[in-house]
């Protein structure tokens, strides 16, 4: 059934994982994380307690993965790899 636009404007918006992404990295400005860390701050669960979590997470994974390229490609976003004690790591800052 069609809704007028009164009520349209009542509803809230819907964003897309790029944008829930962007709204993370820039509410921490000035610090960087890995994908597991942005996927568990969008409500991506990345778990491999078992066969059908680590499937979940590889799906997961590769849709968090997608959203972080779309975003390095516009520009909005900075990759590195970090070398730290438990080797390379990569990190993706807001820029």
């Amino acid at each position: 059934m069609p809704i007028e636009k009164a009520e349209w404007e009542d509803g809230r918006r819907s964003d897309t994982l790029k944008g829930k992404i962007m709204i993370f990295l820039r509410e921490n400005k000035g610090q960087a994380f890995t994908q597991v860390e942005i996927a568990k701050a969008v409500g991506h669960k990345i778990d491999v307690s078992d066969l059908w979590t680590l499937i979940g997470s590889i799906a997961n994974s590769s849709i968090i993965n997608s959203a972080l390229e779309g975003l390095i490609e516009e520009g909005k976003v900075e990759v590195r790899i970090i070398d730290t004690p438990s080797g390379d790591q990569t990190y993706y800052m807001a820029v």
